[in-house]
């Protein structure tokens, strides 16, 4: 059930003209780098005010920067569009750019084409395009904080319900060799929920992803007595 509440009441008010505080009601060490995050950036009231909540953002007249680039030509369906100099911004003699054109290319292979023609300066790639050029001089490996895994039916009554079944299941799977061998696109093998170099944990000085680390070892030869399990 969605409640709605005044803001006045969620910990939230600006203590000055430049100056946000947020009061949390528990712990969360990774709050400021949550709060980098786009979706928490400010916008500009008057802008969304005139343009309307569900127009802002959908069209590049529509849309206000205050970054070193402004998007031009985007009408909020097609693919090519331009990032423009930003005479407004604070540093915007640092910027030596005048434009940048960007292309929104769906398929990694299509990009990769793209790039090796010399039509892109670079693309972002995926999937078996990325493990197929893997050894390609010309790629960049850029870690980002994504972890994907296999949510099973625990539900009660269900075969998956049972923990034990869950830990042999862990035990035949060899997480470094699906990712080496199978995805083969550069990804690494996941231990945590939390990945690596994210957090760090304020009490041992240590990576989070360590500390929380359950991973099993493969292996295939545990009987499956050994688990309570009948076969």
């Amino acid at each position: 059930m969605l409640v709605k509440k005044s803001y006045k009441t969620l910990g939230i008010k600006a203590t000055s003209k430049r100056t946000l505080t947020i009061t949390l009601d528990h712990p969360m060490a990774y709050f400021n780098k949550l709060v980098a995050m786009p979706v928490f950036m400010p916008q500009d009231k008057p802008f969304v005010e005139k343009v309307g909540t569900k127009a802002y953002g959908t069209t590049a007249k529509n849309t206000v920067s205050n970054g070193a680039f402004k998007i031009t030509g985007w009408t909020g369906t097609n693919d090519s569009y331009t990032l423009e100099k930003n005479s407004h911004y604070w540093d915007k003699k640092a910027i030596k750019l005048d434009e940048i054109k960007y292309q929104t290319v769906k398929d990694a292979n299509t990009a990769h084409n793209l790039f090796t023609k010399g039509e892109l300066d670079d693309a972002t790639i995926s999937g078996v395009t990325a493990k197929n050029l893997q050894g390609n001089k010309n790629l960049k490996r850029v870690p980002k904080a994504w972890t994907y895994y296999l949510q099973l039916n625990q539900r009660n009554g269900q075969p998956l319900a049972n923990k034990k079944l869950r830990q042999a299941l862990s035990l035949v799977i060899d997480k470094q060799q699906l990712a080496s061998k199978v995805l083969a696109d550069g990804s690494t093998a996941a231990s945590s929920f939390v990945s690596p170099g994210t957090s760090t944990d304020p009490t041992t000085g240590k990576d989070f992803s360590k500390e929380t680390s359950t991973t099993y070892k493969p292996n295939v030869k545990k009987k499956p007595s050994n688990f309570g399990l009948k076969v």
